[in-house]
């Protein structure tokens, strides 16, 4: 559609590519789950967390794309009139209520990740049963069934290997090992900072960067923890990185 609307190939691949980070960001996130679960963090502040990164590089990249198509000329405006506008929001409404209901839950304490996952589970699957312009076929929720447990699958090996490699990695105290060795070389915390997301491009050359990143958790956090830099923020660059 891009294509048909004149915009050029280069700019849709990479607004298409670096807006592809936002949902790592913008919760609820998964991994943003994954990194609070593996580093013992509260999962309601790391949601909170990557609201304001997460909203102001959704704003940068409209700005950015909004000048460079008006100053290059390219694309054609689309004009939708304000009836169709406000006529297409009730509809929505009950999609746009997961994402306030699982945050909602979670931040305030009133369900865990867990227990707001499968709320909303149950609310889709509810609102698929009363809806009548959409219905869910057993083969279709077989089929969704089946993706959603070879996902579980997958990560779980991932996680259940991290905190293996995590419970070594405490055991012979690696990672004091490692910021002494940092501090003794004289590596500053943006420079070490510079070095990881360097690790990681190369990394994301060669493979899936997020499965890497999980692994890679247990030696990182402690050691930039450790550094005096703040775990939430680690998180949420550790989550943007791996995106």
């Amino acid at each position: 559609e891009l294509d048909k609307a004149g915009y050029p190939r280069e700019l849709t691949l990479a607004m298409v590519a670096a807006c592809s980070t936002l949902g790592y960001l913008i919760p609820p996130s998964i991994s943003l789950v994954i990194y609070g679960a593996l580093t013992e963090q509260s999962i309601g502040a790391l949601f909170m967390a990557g609201i304001g990164p997460g909203l102001t590089l959704a704003v940068v990249f409209s700005v950015y794309v909004a000048l460079y198509c008006w100053r290059k000329k390219i694309g054609q405006p689309v004009h939708v009139p304000w009836k169709e506008k406000f006529t297409a929001i009730p509809p929505n409404l009950v999609s746009l209520f997961i994402p306030v209901m699982v945050i909602g839950t979670i931040t305030f304490g009133v369900l865990t990740p867990t227990e707001a996952a499968a709320a909303a589970m149950v609310y889709v699957f509810v609102v698929n049963i009363i809806r009548k312009d959409q219905k869910l076929t057993f083969a279709e929720f077989k089929m969704t069934f089946y993706a959603g447990a070879n996902v579980i699958g997958f990560m779980g090996i991932l996680i259940v290997g991290a905190l293996i490699s995590k419970i070594a990695l405490i055991q012979y105290h690696v990672a004091d090992g490692l910021v002494t060795w940092v501090q003794a070389a004289g590596v500053s915390k943006l420079g070490l900072i510079l070095i990881i997301s360097f690790l990681l491009f190369l990394m994301g050359c060669i493979g899936e960067v997020l499965p890497m990143v999980i692994i890679l958790i247990p030696t990182v956090f402690p050691v930039l923890y450790k550094l005096g830099l703040h775990p939430w923020w680690l998180c949420v660059y550790l989550v943007l990185i791996g995106g």
